[in-house]
């Protein structure tokens, strides 16, 4: 009788053992499990977040900083003057508007744009004659001004626009491709009214 009490004992002894390792396994399994899932998402999540390639440039005009933010797409074989018509507007980058950001009035040509934040875009007026269009952050035209256009030797995989300072003024420089397109502008008298001659 003692003897198999004994085996009896013992047998649940083995069994307690049995299921408390299959549920520690299993436990662990499931860990694992959640740790990739948890691995996996924090992955996604970085994916998800990760900024587009932006551009930035900027100047200081009579101590007051001129900025040109942009987005910076890969031209990838394609021919700029092909993928537009006269008459239709370019964006000049990527992704969010490309913005000019300035602390002192400027002078475009003959159009004066006061301190703020601007849009920039260029239009194809026809082939290689290009304007530059300096709109409000409502997409509303306030100056409309020529662009200089040339073809040069080096290439810009990637979309380039750069500030220059240019005696008391500056110059805005977009390079895609073997395409260059600038326009000049310098520091607005007091008094001038923003799209107007001045």
């Amino acid at each position: 009788m003692k003897i198999t009490i004994s085996i009896l004992t013992a047998t649940i002894v083995l069994l307690s053992i049995a299921c408390s390792g299959s549920s520690s396994n299993k436990s662990n399994s499931n860990a694992n499990l959640n740790s990739g899932s948890s691995n996996n998402a924090n992955a996604a999540g970085s994916a998800a977040t990760t900024a587009p390639d932006r551009g930035q440039s900027d100047i200081t005009i009579d101590g007051a900083k001129v900025t040109v933010e942009y987005g910076r797409p890969a031209l990838k074989g394609r021919d700029l003057e092909a993928m537009i018509s006269p008459g239709q507007e370019w964006r000049m980058g990527s992704n969010a508007p490309t913005t000019l950001t300035t602390g002192v009035g400027l002078k475009f040509g003959d159009k004066i744009i006061n301190t703020g934040r601007y849009i920039l875009k260029a239009k194809l007026v026809e082939p290689q004659k290009w304007a530059l269009l300096i709109q409000s952050e409502d997409n509303a035209t306030v100056a409309e001004v020529p662009m200089a256009f040339q073809k040069v030797d080096n290439t810009a995989e990637l979309l380039t626009i750069n500030l220059e300072n240019r005696g008391d003024g500056g110059r805005l420089i977009v390079h895609w491709g073997n395409l260059t397109l600038s326009a000049d502008f310098e520091k607005a008298q007091p008094g001038g009214v923003i799209g107007q001659s001045g």
